[in-house]
């Protein structure tokens, strides 16, 4: 039986895992659509217009890519028959975000053209010339990215006519943006930290790894990748019910839900449900607002995510948090006029559109308060870039911000009983603004000073409860709620404390490979797992941050010897040896080999993979261990 159900398990992880074939040859991917020929005169100039396909799917690094381990694409023309090639002209990239990508990456995909000025020398001879070229870039999908590679090509120029006057230059094309030629450096190892060292939380990281737009979004998506959508979507319900208890939004909500008319008393009366039609019309002007924002988000990604990678961009959120925070303390007022929603509807209570209106502007006043939970939910909607799910986020959070006022509307004796503004949410004000200040901090730093930003978590949470718990000055005459205030400082000292020496959990240690170290775990009955990676791989860096940096991870790890092969030099003869033996079509791909030797093919892995698949994948490869002990 129990034969059975490891054989079972092992049937259904290859099903689900294995890949029937695997990623094309690089040269597969890019085609040459040779154009007409190129008429020049002698003494001339002229333009070769260079059109190259990419397959369906995959696309190749721009010219200058975001990233400098990324492999450019770079074409080059040779000389023939005097005519001369001059400095290529690339065209402007696309922005692509791709799932392993935090932030988007400049590609060509589809179709792209590359211009090339020729200039032919006076005396070169009339006739037909072949100019050889070669193009060299680097292609990948949503999951992998292969190894470099080069195509070759010609353009075929006629020499014709009459020599060109001595003053003839070349046009540069206005449609075409050209761009320097690249820089390409390694870039520099980063060695796993021990285990046990003590670190600060959120450490930057590793020069060299994917530029990563800040953690704003980094919450928002975790609910969704580890808790599923109905879960995660739950929380962004519970998320904009509780901005009802915010400084900015509950203070006003006896004032709100005068607007709807449904008098002073009596629970469900009948002058409660009168009540009805207008809190809905304000829940759908507060849905309206948020869900155009969501839809708009997702629809320019680039300016809700991608933007979030730019330092000006980031500094300008800091600034306006700091901004909002200001109003916390007093130094200013960010609240809706009380005369202004009474003008929307008159004495008698709101007409419909002013209710609508209302709603519309609610989130322009309550800004001081809501502004970070919605910029996170910004950031991961547009990193999304589907304004369906766009709309359903913000329109879940929509519903949780409505929602006490349809409850509140209809049984408006309900709002007598809620708990009266005073000390206490003069406290919370503050608290807020402490909140506000250390996130304005964290973009600033950002901005500034991106090492340092692991710091400002536990100095905000140190100063933070220093100052709500021991320095605040409301509600000191109250014993019960000073004792409340003096457990929130000392909370916060004490948390500041443990984020500020907590230890990291320890990556997985990889050792260089070599042929002698996998005969070695084969003799000594070790199963083996090879990273092949490289440091052009956006994925390769992705998986070295999220992935090997998990505690489980690297526990699950531990019984294997770990061997990282470096395939950044794809055209070194080590390189091309190592692919044929391990068949290797991309990087990064995960190989896993049992203590026997062979590889477990179920279990290999193509491209990033986050911690809990690659658990996973690791159960896959235990289940096919045991079933080769029970044989």
């Amino acid at each position: 039986m129990r034969r059975i159900l490891l054989a079972l398990a092992l049937v259904l992880g290859a099903a689900t895992i294995a890949r029937a074939d695997g990623p094309p040859k690089p040269t597969e991917l890019v085609d040459y659509d040779k154009g007409k020929d190129v008429a020049i005169a002698p003494g001339g100039v002229a333009h070769a217009v260079l059109k190259f396909k990419v397959k369906e799917g995959w696309h190749v690094n721009a010219h200058v890519p975001h990233e400098d381990f990324l492999v450019p694409t770079v074409l080059t023309l040779n000389e023939a028959g005097g005519v001369k090639p001059g400095k290529p002209v690339y065209p402007k990239p696309v922005e692509a975000k791709l799932s392993f990508s935090e932030s988007p990456l400049a590609v060509y995909e589809n179709e792209f053209t590359v211009e090339v000025p020729l200039k032919a020398a006076r005396d070169a001879a009339k006739g037909e010339y072949e100019l050889q070229g070669t193009l060299r870039f680097q292609s990948c999908n949503d999951q992998i990215c292969l190894p470099p590679a080069a195509i070759a090509f010609h353009v075929d120029v006629d020499v014709e006519g009459e020599a060109a006057p001595l003053a003839t230059t070349a046009t540069k094309p206005q449609s075409i943006q050209e761009t320097p030629a690249p820089k390409i450096e390694p870039a520099p190892a980063q060695p796993a930290p021990a285990p046990g060292t003590m670190q600060p939380l959120s450490a930057a990281p590793p020069a060299g790894a994917s530029g990563a737009a800040p953690g704003s979004a980094d919450l928002v998506g975790s609910w969704f990748s580890e808790r599923g959508m109905l879960l995660a979507f739950l929380l962004i319900f519970l998320m904009g019910l509780a901005l009802n208890l915010t400084p900015c939004v509950y203070p006003m909500m006896g004032v709100t839900i005068s607007l709807f008319g449904g008098g002073s008393g009596g629970g469900t009366s009948g002058g409660g449900m009168r009540a009805l039609p207008r809190a809905l019309v304000y829940v759908l002007g507060i849905a309206l607002m948020y869900s155009t924002l969501g839809v708009v988000a997702a629809m320019t990604g680039g300016l809700f995510g991608g933007w979030l990678a730019n330092p000006w961009v980031l500094a300008g959120i800091g600034l306006l948090l700091l901004a909002m925070s200001l109003s916390m303390f007093g130094v200013y007022e960010m609240t809706a006029p009380s005369g202004l929603l009474t003008r929307l509807g008159g004495a008698a209570g709101a007409s419909l559109f002013g209710t609508f209106l209302a709603g519309l502007l609610v989130g322009v006043f309550a800004a001081p308060c809501i502004g970070p939970p919605i910029i996170a939910l910004l950031a991961y909607v547009g990193s999304k870039g589907d304004p369906v799910f766009g709309f359903w986020a913000f329109f879940v959070l929509s519903l949780g911000l409505g929602l006490p006022y349809l409850v509140l509307g209809v049984s408006s004796g309900l709002l007598t009983r809620l708990p009266r503004s005073g000390s206490w949410m003069d406290w919370v004000k503050h608290l807020f603004g402490v909140i506000l200040l250390g996130v304005a901090a964290f973009y600033l730093c950002l901005a500034v000073a991106p090492s340092k930003v692991a710091y400002v978590v536990p100095a905000a949470l140190a100063l933070g409860g220093l100052y709500l718990g021991f320095l605040e000055p409301t509600g000191r005459e109250r014993a019960g709620f000073r004792r409340f205030k003096w457990a929130v400082g000392v909370a916060g000292i004490v948390a500041a404390t443990m984020v500020a020496f907590r230890t990291q959990a320890p990556a997985v240690e990889w050792q260089p490979y070599s042929a002698q170290a996998v005969a070695d775990a084969r003799a000594a009955g070790r199963p083996v797992v090879l990273d092949f990676s490289a440091d052009w791989c956006v994925p390769c860096h992705e998986l070295d941050q999220n992935t090997f940096t998990d505690r489980g991870v690297a526990e699950g790890l531990a019984p294997y010897t770990r061997l990282k092969v470096d395939f950044t030099r794809a055209d070194a003869p080590e390189t091309i040896a190592l692919r044929d033996l391990y068949a290797i079509e991309g990087v990064p791909t995960i190989v896993f080999l049992g203590a026997d030797g062979q590889e477990v093919r179920a279990a290999r892995i193509f491209g990033f993979m986050g911690p809990k698949p690659f658990l996973e994948r690791l159960r896959v490869v235990r289940a096919a261990a045991a079933l080769a002990e029970a044989k």
